[in-house]
């Protein structure tokens, strides 16, 4: 099951209503979770940055590196992709993303950005967009405490998942009681328990995104026969497709 377009379109006609009432020009989002809220971007978060601008105007788009363009590209995002070349690279992303900011002429003076953004990330910020105040929003974060219908379904099929890795972790124990063996380390009852998420999340779907960690670092453990660079996604995730 994917999200419908018109999950993503009620969503941003949302957002840009709170962007008025806010009398702000628009959101800089980098919190990989709100991206993938309002666009449908899933990815892994790495040492390049992700940019996503939403306008109060109508214009959005996400600037990843061109190491990205590919992947978001095949997931049908809800914006105009960018690029940049590399990272770090002679410009910085930020300077990339004012450069494109530029091209579409939308207002800047006030923008929006997460409480979650770091220091670093403002800063960066601020020196490539003198001109704009940032303000700090809670107008996703807000938005995101009431799930739609389509989210509490996913969220469902999350749990069901869920709920099956936990009893594959119990059947170790119980099978180590009944042979009189040893009993199964933490680090056996992570492999277990994530390759047997891994291997039901590939059964039920089609397409399975990986983003982040699914429990802790337990997820570098996983079972190698499905070795990918991340966990399947967890219980908030829209990423798995039918």
């Amino acid at each position: 099951m994917k999200l419908a377009d018109d999950f993503y379109q009620r969503i941003q006609d949302r957002v840009r209503a709170r962007l008025s009432e806010d009398q702000l020009d628009g959101l800089i989002v980098t919190v990989p979770g709100d991206v993938a809220y309002l666009i449908g971007f899933f990815y892994a978060v790495t040492e390049r940055p992700v940019y996503l601008w939403f306008g109060r105007d109508g214009s959005r788009f996400a600037l990843l590196p061109e190491l990205d363009a590919e992947y978001a590209a095949a997931q049908g995002v809800h914006a105009d992709i960018r690029t940049y070349f590399e990272y770090p690279g002679v410009r910085t992303p930020e300077q990339h993303l004012a450069d494109e900011l530029a091209k579409s002429g939308t207002p800047l003076a006030r923008i929006g950005v997460s409480g979650a953004l770091t220091i670093g990330a403002r800063a960066a910020l601020v020196d490539a967009l003198p001109a704009s105040s940032f303000i700090r929003t809670r107008i996703l974060s807000d938005l995101r405490l009431r799930k739609e219908p389509e989210e509490i379904e996913l969220h469902r099929q999350a749990a069901e998942v869920c709920d099956e890795m936990l009893g594959a972790g119990r059947a170790l124990i119980e099978g180590a009681l009944r042979s009189g063996g040893p009993l199964p380390t933490e680090g056996d009852l992570a492999r277990e328990v994530i390759g047997f998420g891994t291997d039901r999340m590939y059964e039920r779907y089609s397409h399975v995104i990986y983003t982040t960690k699914l429990a802790g670092d337990s997820c570098t453990r996983g079972r190698m026969r499905h070795v990918r660079t991340g966990c399947p996604a967890d219980a908030d995730s829209r990423s798995a497709t039918r």
